[in-house]
Formats: C-alpha cells, structure tokens, sequence
C-alpha cells in the first residue's frame, strides 16, 4: 500500500535529506515507485522500494536486502546513502517523471516543517543538473504535453470524436466518386464531343 508523500518526506528526513535536496528526494520517490513501499521491478538488475534501489547496487552493500529495502526507513536511508555517493545519478532515468511530483514533494516537505527549502530554486535551478542545456522549460512543457495527449487517448469520447470525423472523412469522398466524378467525367464527354465536332 503506499504512503502519504508526508510519510515519505519524513523518512527522507530522517535519512538525512535536507531543504531542496529532500524536495527533490520525496519527488523521486513519486517518480520511481508512486509512493509504495512494496514496489519492485526485476526487468535488469532489479529495483526495491521507494527510491526503486537497484540490485546493482546490493552488491556494493551486502548488508542491503530486498526484503530490508522494502522497510521504507531503510529504503531512505540507502537512497540517501547513495545520494551522498552519486548524487542524483542513480535517478536520471526519471528525471522527467519527478518534474510531475515536485509541488506534492514540497507541499509535503512543508508539512513536516522543513524550513530550509528555497522555492525559487525548487521548480528552476534545483532541476537544472538532470537536464542538459538548461531545457528545464522545455523538458516540463514536453512533459505536460505528453500527459494531457495521454489522457485525451484515454478518454473514450476522444476516440468517437476521432471515429466521427474519420467516418465523415470517407462519407465526403465516397460523395465525390460517386456524384461529381461522373458529372465531371460527363461534362469532359461533351466537350470533348464539342471539341471534335468544331475541328471536323
């Protein structure tokens, strides 16, 4: 079952993820496992818990399980163990994704009362070592775009829409082979009937 991203943001705390870095932190968890604790993916090495911890990385620290990973205190304090190793690498690959829980990860990490948190870097600067170039903007907007095409695909009355114009579509050119193409074929008849008779 998950948690509540306040549930999250306090073992993030606990860890020892502070002020921006325990935004970023709750939003990862959002991003890698939606805040279930129990969530593992065995496509590759193998990911557990919150922070999706990868089975690569058991091998550095032996005395991490899955079964322990899947506590989520000690899910946070491998991610952040990890974090002071790596720094934000292990996650890049939902870099993107995380953008979509940064204001649920700060609304939560104000909860909790963290008071070292700088909103004019949560959602700009904080943001700009996942993504090359300074395309934070950018990044975001594709990610917006892509979420509301997601959900106009799933919206049945999206794909009637789609049908009515696609049946409409075929109504006007089966109109035009049937009607105007014999009364454009009919009149090129005559003319040329016209034609032929004016150069005899």
């Amino acid at each position: 079952m998950a948690l509540s991203p306040v549930e999250v943001a306090r073992h993030a705390q606990r860890a020892g993820f502070r002020g921006n870095d325990l935004v970023r932190a709750v939003a990862h968890a959002g991003a890698e496992s939606s805040f279930d604790p129990n969530a593992t993916n065995n496509i590759g090495a193998g990911h557990t818990g919150l922070w999706q911890i990868s089975g690569v990385h058991l091998r550095d620290h032996p005395q991490w399980t899955r079964a322990w990973l899947k506590n989520p205190a000690n899910n946070a304090v491998a991610a952040y163990t990890l974090f002071r190793q790596s720094g934000w690498q292990p996650w890049l690959a939902t870099a993107g994704r995380r953008l979509l829980y940064m204001k649920t990860a700060e609304d939560a990490v104000r909860q909790i009362g963290e008071t070292n948190v700088d909103p004019t870097t949560i959602g700009g600067a904080i943001d700009a070592p996942d993504l090359s170039g300074g395309m934070l903007g950018t990044a975001k907007q594709a990610i917006e775009l892509a979420v509301k095409a997601g959900n106009w695909i799933n919206d049945p009355s999206n794909w009637l829409r789609v049908l009515y114009v696609g049946l409409g579509g075929i109504l006007v050119v089966s109109a035009l082979i049937v009607v105007v193409l014999p009364a454009v074929q009919s009149t090129a008849k005559t003319a040329t009937k016209v034609a032929t008779k004016g150069i005899l």
